[in-house]
Parts: C-alpha cells; sequence; structure tokens
C-alpha cells in the first residue's frame, strides 16, 4: 500500500486500547490522518468507532496507548487539542431554542474570536442560511440542521473536524447537502476524520478508507488500494472490480482471515508530523467569562418560555391560596400565633424553590441527550462552566418566583415589619437553600435515562414541608411523625425565617439552618459532579 512518507499529520493514534470492564472495544488502533484529508473510517455497529472519536476529542481517555491531533497528545495537553478540533457527532448539536445565528455567535464567544457577529454572517452565507438566520433552529429541516451543526463546527476554523456518523437518519437530500459541506471543509484544507456505515458516503467522500473491525485497523488506504485486495473477477470476458460494499464484507466477514493471512493491510507507520502549529484563541478561556456566555444562552430559554416561570409558580401560589381562605380558619396557631398568611408563606417560598430547580435538571437532560454537553466539553471551555452555568440560571428563575409569591402573599394580607438586615438574612438563607437543591436537580439531571425522571426528584422535596412546620405547628403531629418534622432541614429553615419576619430571636436556629443547607450543598455538589464526569467519560 502506499504511504504518505513525511506529509504532516493531522491524528497519530499508536496502539490505542480501552475496555468497558470486561468487554475490550480497541485492542491497539493504529490510524494516521494526513493534514488537509477527508478519512472514512468504516466498521459495523459496536466496531469502536465512536469510542475512538471520543477520545480524540479528549471526552474519553484511553487505557493504553498514545493519540496526538495537531501535534498535541490528547492526555497531556487536552487544552491545545481542543483549541485544534470542532466535534460533530452522530445527533446535530444545534440549539433548538436559539437561532442560527445566535447558534454560531455562542460558538464563536466560546472560541472567543474578536467578531462572533461577522464569524456568524460569513458561515450563514457560506452554508446557505441567511434566509432562516433568525429563525429558531428547532423550525429547521434535518439538512439545515446539519448544515448549521457543520457551520458551527467550522467556526474558529479549527484544522481538524471530527465527523461522527453526521448523516445518519437523514434522507438522500439531506445527505448530499452534508456531502457537500465536508468536500467544501477539506478543500479549505480542513483534516476530516469521517466515521460512517454508509459505503456510498465513504467512496464519495474520503481520500483514504481504513476499517476498523475487532477492535483494530484491519486495513487502510485509498478505494483503489482496498480493492486491489480482492480478485477481479471476469464477466462474459469484461474485467468487473470489486465494489466497497464487497471490499468491506470480505475483509470483515468469515473470508476476511484469509485475505488478512496474505496481504499486508495496514498503511506504513512512516507518517510523521512535521511543522505547523495549531491556531488557538488569543484570550485563555476563564470560567467566569465561560458561564456568562453559557448563562445568558440557558437565560434565552427561559425568556423565551415564559410559562416556565409561570409554571414554577402556578403550584405554591395554588397552596398559599387554598391554605389560606379554605384550610387557614380551620387550624389552631394557639395564642398570639398571629394572620395564618404570615405562617403560611415561609413554607410556599420552599415549595416555590423546590418546584423552581425542577427545571433545571430537565434544561440538562436535554443538553446532555442532544449532544450540546459532549460538543461544548470538545470546545476549549473551562469544564465548570456548563454545570455552572444551569445552576445561575436556575437561581435567577427561582428568584423572579419567590419574588412572585411574595407579591401575592402581600397582596392578600401578609404584613412583616422586618428590616433590611432581616430581609438580607432570609434572602441569604433562602439562596443557599436554592443552591442546594440546584446541585440535587443537578444531580437528577446527570442521572436520569428519560424526561420524566429528570424532573420526578421534585415531588418528594415538595411533599416534604407538608412533614414540617410549614403548614402546622409540629406540636399538633403524633409522636414519630413529629419527631421526624422536628429533625429535618424544612422545619429549620423555615422556623428561621418566620422568626425573622415576626422579628423574633432566632437563636441557633438559624444556625441549625445554615448548617443544613451548607452540608446539602456541599453533598449534592460532590454527587453532581462526580456523576457528570463519569457519565461524560
Amino acid at each position: 500500500m502506499s504511504t504518505a512518507g513525511a506529509a504532516p499529520l493531522a491524528i497519530d493514534v499508536r496502539g490505542l486500547v480501552k475496555s468497558y470492564g470486561e468487554l475490550a472495544v480497541l485492542r491497539g488502533v493504529d490510524l494516521r490522518v494526513a493534514r488537509g484529508t477527508i478519512v472514512a473510517l468504516l466498521g459495523s455497529n459496536g466496531a469502536g468507532k465512536t469510542t475512538l472519536v471520543r477520545i480524540l476529542a479528549t471526552l474519553l481517555r484511553a487505557d493504553a496507548g498514545t493519540a496526538s491531533v495537531a501535534g498535541h497528545d490528547v492526555v497531556a495537553r487536552p487544552d491545545l487539542v481542543r483549541s485544534a478540533i470542532s466535534l460533530a457527532g452522530q445527533v446535530a448539536a444545534v440549539d433548538e431554542v436559539l437561532t442560527g445565528r445566535e447558534n454560531l455567535v455562542l460558538v464563536a464567544q466560546l472560541r472567543h474570536l474578536a467578531d462572533p457577529a461577522s464569524v456568524a454572517t460569513d458561515l450563514l452565507e457560506r452554508y446557505s442560511l441567511t434566509d432562516a438566520a433568525d429563525r429558531p433552529a428547532g423550525t429547521y429541516s434535518g439538512g439545515m440542521r446539519c448544515r448549521l451543526d457543520l457551520a458551527m463546527s467550522l467556526v474558529g476554523e479549527p484544522p481538524v473536524i471530527l465527523l461522527d456518523e453526521p448523516t445518519t437518519g437523514l434522507d438522500t437530500q439531506a445527505r448530499h447537502e452534508v456531502w457537500r459541506g465536508v468536500r467544501a471543509l477539506a478543500d479549505a484544507g480542513t483534516s476530516v476524520p469521517l466515521t460512517t456505515q454508509y459505503l456510498e458516503e465513504a467512496e464519495q467522500l474520503a481520500s483514504r478508507i481504513a476499517i476498523l473491525h475487532d477492535g483494530v485497523v484491519i486495513a487502510d488506504g485509498t478505494f483503489a488500494e482496498l480493492r486491489a485486495l480482492l480478485p477481479r473477477v471476469e464477466v462474459t470476458s469484461v474485467e468487473r472490480q470489486p465494489s466497497l460494499e464487497e471490499v468491506f464484507l470480505a475483509l470483515i466477514g468469515s473470508g476476511g482471515a484469509r485475505w488478512r493471512a496474505g496481504h499486508s493491510l495496514r498503511r506504513d507507520a512512516a507518517m510523521s508530523a512535521q511543522g505547523g502549529h495549531v491556531v488557538a484563541a488569543t484570550v485563555d478561556a476563564v470560567a467566569v467569562a465561560d458561564t456568562v456566555v453559557l448563562t445568558r444562552r440557558s437565560l434565552r430559554h427561559v425568556t423565551r418560555s415564559p410559562d416556565t416561570i409561570i409554571t414554577t409558580a402556578v403550584l405554591p401560589i395554588a397552596f398559599l391560596l387554598l391554605f389560606v381562605f379554605v384550610f387557614g380558619g380551620a387550624i389552631d396557631l394557639g395564642p398570639g400565633g398571629g394572620p395564618y398568611v404570615d405562617y403560611l408563606l415561609p413554607g410556599i417560598l420552599v415549595i416555590t424553590i423546590a418546584q423552581s430547580v425542577s427545571y433545571a435538571s430537565y434544561r440538562l437532560f436535554q443538553d446532555l441527550q442532544g449532544g450540546i454537553v459532549e460538543r461544548l466539553q470538545s470546545m476549549p471551555i473551562a469544564r465548570s462552566s456548563v454545570l455552572a452555568a444551569h445552576v445561575v440560571t436556575s437561581l435567577a428563575a427561582t428568584l423572579v418566583s419567590l419574588v412572585l409569591v411574595v407579591a401575592l402573599a402581600l397582596a392578600i394580607g401578609f404584613r412583616t415589619g422586618a428590616g433590611v438586615p432581616a430581609w438580607l438574612a432570609v434572602a441569604g438563607l433562602l439562596v443557599l437553600l436554592t443552591l442546594s437543591l440546584t446541585w440535587l436537580a443537578i444531580l437528577a439531571g446527570v442521572s436520569a435515562r428519560s424526561v420524566d425522571g429528570a424532573s420526578a426528584f421534585a415531588y418528594p422535596l415538595i411533599l416534604l414541608p407538608f412533614l414540617s412546620s410549614a403548614f402546622v405547628p409540629t406540636a399538633s403531629m403524633p409522636a414519630p411523625v413529629r419527631w421526624f418534622a422536628d429533625h429535618q432541614p424544612v422545619t429549620s429553615i423555615v422556623d428561621t425565617v418566620r422568626a425573622l419576619f415576626a422579628q423574633e430571636p432566632v437563636g441557633s436556629e438559624i444556625w441549625v439552618a445554615v448548617a443544613w443547607c451548607v452540608g446539602l450543598l456541599v453533598l449534592f455538589w460532590a454527587l453532581a459532579v462526580r456523576v457528570y464526569r463519569r457519565r461524560l467519560a
């Protein structure tokens, strides 16, 4: 087979090994991709194509072997690798709430480019999306979504673009639209490793084809070189060349062992990387800047779906009205109990928080399922910014819901003489509670396997205040229930907020409430981060 001599390498993989428990997926993969070429990686389902791509994108760590992208080792310098690559996965990872233009601007901002708006305008023109630029990406056809996905991959002109089965599930017209985009990338000098199950796609696009089977690359060369491995067939004195499908099936099928035993199928490993450099962002990615950009994106989701905040506030408002006007007259608060709305409001605020944070779980789950998180984590951004943006957005949305509930309470008779320090103490305690429950929501979002599972965790949280002092004094409860109510966090938090509103001494109760909030915050944060990292791996 031909070799590339001293051609500079975009990707250099040597002896890559990866297993999941007892299942060996990669068993010593060797692969070289020269710069400015399209290389198709063929293989059956489960052959390890996506695993290899995720290792190259720094989303997964190999058990053994080495891999470098644009001259940078994926383990030693993952930050430089992320600056040099862009990933387009099996699902078009576009934000359906944002417009096409906003999707491109978002990626340009995260790559810290000087003029994101101009970059977006240029790419919209290049990929024939100008007319649909200001429409939500959720209204795009399959082909348009894939073109937008490719355009997002080209932001910042990374020298390597990893395409993992980009045309899966597309119709013929949409597939050809993607093909045109991929050819344009290669014509511009971009290196494009492409995994695919469509043999026609590999034949049409790739200058080289590598076949991955049983965890190793068993053949690597041009289509003509692979075809030469099979004997020519003469039909009525006319020589017929084998098709790529016949080559592929022969190499991986039962007859493949005969060919592998008699031929050298692996491309010469003499290709070596020389010269060149990665064009990285001129401004270092910092966690605060990336979090701000991603928080703006999440807040657009909230502002473009105001029913989110309304829905969040509906349940606590319903409880507030129901208990004040229906049940309130039947509840005995004892001597000097005061208006029931004053007693009730702290518990309603806790329910508001529990209801509101469930949307953080839902939004994160959608990002994970839609490939958004994987795309973001393959970019040169602060790794913590993805989760941090969801937390900040949840906090902002929850505060709006809390303000709505307090405003209604004031309208139906809630009164307090609390001064500014007391209000600040209440706000601080509620913020701590919101942060702790938001990290619980993040944990639920990264652990869930369905949309229903992502938000179901909120139901016990909403019910917990009913087993506390939120609605009635705990002294009226049966002994076992009373013991539980007196020793769970909601009672401490509700009693502290109630005392602050009533200008009564809070004693040590405020420190118990703070300890509960801080302890839960640390616990849920640690668990959420651990599960998040494990899921991405």
